[in-house]
């Protein structure tokens, strides 16, 4: 499979896994959402390494390469969104872990506050993915 083809159906799973986080916020399954957000950035910031040709480690944080590739390119971002997509990845992949197997029950606020970082990169990524 090409790069370009693995990527564009990356993004579309990322895209998938987003709308479930969405679904599982609406049904109050806070923990899902949380889950869900993750493996959407994750799926989408691989999407992007791959359109780039770049192989990417098979870990759920790879959002300090990311940046580092960003940087590097000089990818339409300025300093602020690198940061929080590195931020946001971090973020999701520490609680993602505890969401999944209960070890901690999360409320509407992370859940929703989790949800909306997600949206804001999904944002900040729709014009780099969508060409």
């Amino acid at each position: 499979m090409k790069n370009k083809e693995q990527s564009r159906l990356l993004y579309e799973e990322a895209k998938w896994h987003l709308e479930l986080a969405e679904y599982s916020f609406r049904n109050k399954k806070w923990n899902s959402t949380i889950r869900r957000c993750q493996e959407a950035i994750e799926l989408l910031y691989k999407a992007f390494l791959k359109s780039l040709g770049i192989d990417f480690p098979k870990v759920h944080d790879v959002g300090s390469l990311v940046g580092k590739i960003l940087k590097e390119k000089k990818i339409l971002m300025d300093k602020e969104k690198i940061e929080e997509v590195i931020f946001v990845s971090r973020y999701l992949s520490e609680k993602r872990l505890p969401a999944f197997y209960g070890e901690k029950v999360y409320d509407c606020e992370t859940a929703e506050n989790s949800l909306k970082k997600t949206r804001k990169i999904f944002e900040i990524f729709k014009p780099i993915m969508e060409i």
